[in-house]
């Protein structure tokens, strides 16, 4: 009888490998599930950069499953619509925090449904990462929140030291978008002008949903001024921008214009694609503005590269937007500190949480951080990374 059970167990044994080996997505089963939650505007007229985001998320996660990198976790995607709206946001991360399952939050998109939520996540202890909502409050004063790109002040310094020493200009006007975003990217920028001796000529406000008559008043205005300086653009690259834009341009007057991380990507360029004008000489109302961006692979290093031709056989088409590269740095920051963090797994969610906090925190340098696509990740003291912006016309 014990002769016939060992024979029996040794055929079970074998069958197991044999359906391992044909079969290798059935390894799934014997892998534990760690869940990601994916929050951002998946619906509403900034549905493409949640489109975006996914994208880059997605593709981390496909390569790295490829590579074995994910060891024995397999990871499962949360994905929340925000719709790009504070109040959504808020509801949003409630229900992640309720449902309990969610060891890391990657997003939010914008600013202000990132500081919104981010009162939830700080409140219960999750590890929350944005790869694009840049005002400086996203993290400042939370410890739980992260970020792979530079804040708003770090931009707002690099921008004006462009316009003074590439750009040789000394003086300026800012357009700012009314929310937390632009109010943050103008307090920078003007700090960083009155300490470089640069004239605040005026600063316009626009409205988060202007009218036409807004934006016709603004454009009004700066037309009726001799010399606006460098007029800096820090207001999210929206339709309402380009309809500035293109009133700019039919009054004839000419304008070095320089703009904000939104103004980076092809999605703000496709806002002309209806004006005649653009329509019959591409770049007409575009062509001339100055755009910083964190991430150009035009001039970026080969993983950058390597990640171009990655996206283009997956997707057959070239990355349009900078969401994209940053997003799939921010996952995988997410997967080296989970990595690091020795998790506990099921039913440990609360203390792997703190882990993963501990591990994102030790990324504190150049040789505790990691390379990716966008350059190198590490944290300063309030958790953004600092390094310069590309610059592109």
């Amino acid at each position: 009888m014990k002769k016939i059970l060992v024979i029996l167990g040794l055929v079970l044994i074998l069958l197991g490998g044999i359906l391992l080996a044909t079969f290798p997505q059935m390894t799934s089963f014997f892998k534990e599930t760690v869940y990601i939650a994916v929050v951002g505007p998946m619906s509403g007229p900034y549905k493409h950069e949640g489109a975006s985001m996914l994208q880059g998320i997605s593709l981390y996660l496909e390569q790295a499953r490829e590579k074995g990198e994910l060891g024995d976790k397999r990871i499962v995607l949360l994905i929340e619509d925000d719709q790009d709206d504070a109040q959504v946001a808020e509801k949003a991360a409630a229900k992640i925090a309720q449902e309990n399952k969610a060891l890391i939050v990657l997003g939010h998109s914008y600013s202000g449904p990132s500081i919104a939520a981010g009162k939830i996540y700080r409140k219960y202890e999750i590890p929350a990462i944005t790869a694009s909502a840049t005002a400086d409050n996203v993290t400042l004063g939370n410890e739980w929140y992260f970020r792979v790109i530079p804040a708003n002040w770090f931009q707002a310094k690099f921008l004006t030291n462009y316009i003074k020493s590439t750009l040789k200009k000394d003086a300026l006007s800012i357009i700012a978008v009314d929310n937390e975003y632009g109010d943050s990217l103008a307090k920078g920028i003007t700090a960083a002008a009155t300490e470089l001796g640069i004239n605040i000529v005026k600063e316009w406000k626009m409205a988060e949903q202007p009218t036409p008559d807004d934006v016709e008043q603004i454009a009004a205005e700066i037309s009726a001024r001799d010399d606006p300086g460098v007029l800096v653009l820090a207001t999210n690259g929206t339709a309402a921008d380009a309809k500035l834009l293109a009133l700019l341009r039919d009054r004839g007057k000419i304008y070095t214009l320089i703009g904000d991380d939104s103004f980076g990507d092809e999605a703000f360029a496709k806002y002309f694609a209806d004006y005649p004008k653009e329509q019959a000489n591409p770049g007409y109302y575009s062509d001339g503005l100055y755009a910083v961006s964190p991430f150009m692979p035009a001039i970026a290093d080969k993983e950058a590269f390597d990640f171009r031709q990655a996206f283009e056989k997956t997707y057959q088409s070239l990355p349009e937007s900078w969401y994209i590269a940053c997003y799939y740095d921010a996952m995988h920051v997410a997967v080296e500190a989970m990595k690091r963090a020795q998790l506990q797994g099921q039913g440990h969610i609360r203390s792997d949480r703190q882990k993963v906090r501990t591990a994102l925190v030790n990324f504190y340098s150049l040789d505790t951080g990691l390379k990716g696509v966008t350059g190198y990740i590490y944290f300063n003291q309030d958790r953004d990374v600092t390094r310069p912006f590309a610059v592109g016309q």
